[in-house]
């Protein structure tokens, strides 16, 4: 008899993966609550991506300027930023 009041919610689907490609890198990002592959041949066939070159007090583990790819698992909630290899290898 009495109302009821949500204070949170959150919801989270598995398959729902983000991808957003900008002029010179791209975005990826897994809101669900386990890991997600992405493909990246599959998504930009012939293109290269590296990761970006983490600073001191960032990951610098994931952030080594490494080259990305074919396939990028990223854990739950969690997202990555990558910038387009240019070609001959340069970075």
């Amino acid at each position: 008899a009495e109302p009821v009041l949500i204070s949170s919610i959150r919801a989270h689907v598995a398959p729902d993966r983000v991808v957003r490609e900008f002029a010179r890198g791209a975005v990826l990002a897994n809101p669900s609550d386990q890991p997600q592959a992405f493909d990246l041949a599959a998504l930009w066939p012939g293109r290269a991506w590296r990761r970006l070159r983490g600073t001191p007090g960032q990951d610098e583990r994931t952030n080594n300027g490494e080259p990305a790819g074919p396939i990028v698992v990223l854990p739950a909630r969690d997202a990555l930023f990558l910038a387009a290899a240019e070609a001959g290898g340069r970075q």
